[in-house]
């Protein structure tokens, strides 16, 4: 069973701290991943710890992880992720954005033939867009208002 606590002081008399558990995952639990273990969790009225923070892209991670950051899959497997190579961040002016029907955007950048796709549109002032290169592996990084100098990321 994964959990976590959070220490909860209340100020009624100054001195009083109660440690609170809330449940992340019980491998116990019938499930073969960790959004249905959750949900029969849920169903069973136990406290559960929020999960704040979405992955969706390779990038999402690279840009969340530090030293620090736990991360739990969509199995239910805790890890950290180290960053050990060295990318190289290029910006490139924004060509087009294709918006998709189901959600989010596809960028076309000048220069790439690559097409990119993003969660979100970038909003108007947002003129560009930095990819990561390494190897023959190009990522979407971000958006900027400006071309930026060119620069090195670990991911």
């Amino acid at each position: 069973m994964y959990y976590y606590y959070e220490r909860v002081e209340h100020t009624d008399d100054g001195n009083t701290s109660i440690l609170k558990y809330k449940i992340v995952d019980d491998k116990n639990i019938e499930g073969d991943t960790l959004a249905k273990r959750r949900l029969k969790l849920a169903v069973e009225g136990v406290i559960l710890a929020k999960l704040t923070n979405a992955v969706y892209f390779l990038t999402d991670l690279v840009k969340l992880a530090d030293g620090k950051t736990w991360f739990i899959d969509s199995l239910g497997k805790i890890f950290i992720y180290k960053k050990s190579i060295k990318a190289k961040l290029r910006f490139y002016k924004i060509k087009d954005i294709i918006a998709i029907n189901t959600g989010g955007v596809i960028i076309e950048a000048v220069g790439i033939n690559q097409r990119f796709k993003s969660l979100y549109k970038p909003t108007m002032d947002k003129s560009h867009v930095g990819i990561l290169h390494f190897g023959m592996s190009m990522l979407l990084y971000g958006f900027y208002t400006q071309e930026h100098k060119a620069t090195w990321r670990m991911i």
